[in-house]
C-alpha cells in the first residue's frame, strides 16, 4: 500500500500503532531514535531520542511508549517516552539486555461494603446476618472473613457466596463469645477487574 523511508542507517526494530490506529511508532538501531508515522498520509511526522529501543508497547491512552532500551545507562532499562511532547521520561535499570516489553490489561475497580444485623452488642447463639454490597461488577463471589482474636489471621466464614443482584449473603448463629473484626472480600468472575475487600465491622458478642 505504501513506503515509508526512514533516515539512512536506521534499521527498524519494532513498531506498534496507538489505539486510535492514527499513528505507528518505529524505533531504530543504531540511529536511536524512534520515529512517529502519521497513517493517514504514511509520512514521519516527527521522530523522538530513545536511547537504544529493541522492542517497545503502548498505554491504551496512547500518550506513553514504553521501550526496552538495552544501552540505556550502560546496562539495559525500561524505558518511558511521552508520546505527546516527546519527552524522556526516565528508565528503571535492570541487569542484561531486555529484548520484549508488555502492558498489561487496564482494570477497573469494584467496591465491598459489609452490613451486619443485628449490629452492635449481640449474645451468644443470636442468629447473625452479613450482607455485602458489591458495586463496579455483575458477578462473582464474596468470601466473609471473622477474626475474633486480635492479631490473628481472620477465618473464612463458610464458602464463597455468589453475588446476585449487588449482594451476597450469609448467616450464622455461632459466632464466639468475643469482639470480633467480620469482612468480606470480592473476586469477580470477570476478566478485567480488581478485587475489593470491605473495611471491617466489629459487633460484640456476650454469653
Amino acid at each position: 500500500m505504501a513506503t515509508v523511508t526512514l533516515p539512512v542507517s536506521s534499521n527498524p526494530m519494532d513498531i506498534v500503532v496507538n489505539p486510535a490506529g492514527t499513528t505507528a511508532y518505529v524505533d531504530t538501531s543504531p540511529v536511536t531514535r524512534v520515529y512517529a508515522i502519521d497513517l493517514a498520509t504514511d509520512t514521519v511526522a516527527t521522530s523522538f531520542q530513545s536511547y537504544g529501543s529493541v522492542a517497545e508497547a503502548i498505554d491504551p491512552t496512547g500518550s506513553r511508549l514504553y521501550g526496552a532500551d538495552d544501552r540505556t545507562m550502560d546496562d539495559g532499562a525500561f524505558a518511558v517516552l511521552d508520546t505527546g511532547i516527546g519527552a524522556y521520561l526516565g528508565a528503571v535499570k535492570v541487569a542484561g539486555e531486555p529484548s520484549a516489553v508488555a502492558l498489561g490489561p487496564v482494570a477497573s475497580g469494584t467496591t465491598t461494603a459489609l452490613a451486619v444485623s443485628p449490629s452492635g452488642i449481640t449474645t451468644h447463639g443470636t442468629t447473625v446476618t452479613l450482607t455485602a454490597t458489591v458495586a463496579g461488577a455483575a458477578s462473582g463471589t464474596v468470601q466473609f472473613y471473622d477474626s475474633p482474636t486480635e492479631g490473628v489471621s481472620p477465618t473464612p466464614l463458610g464458602a464463597p457466596v455468589p453475588v446476585s443482584g449487588g449482594t451476597a449473603a450469609i448467616t450464622t448463629s455461632t459466632l464466639t463469645v468475643d469482639t470480633h473484626a467480620l469482612s468480606a472480600a470480592f473476586t469477580p468472575s470477570t476478566a478485567g477487574l480488581l478485587r475489593s475487600a470491605s473495611a471491617q465491622v466489629s459487633p460484640v458478642v456476650n454469653p
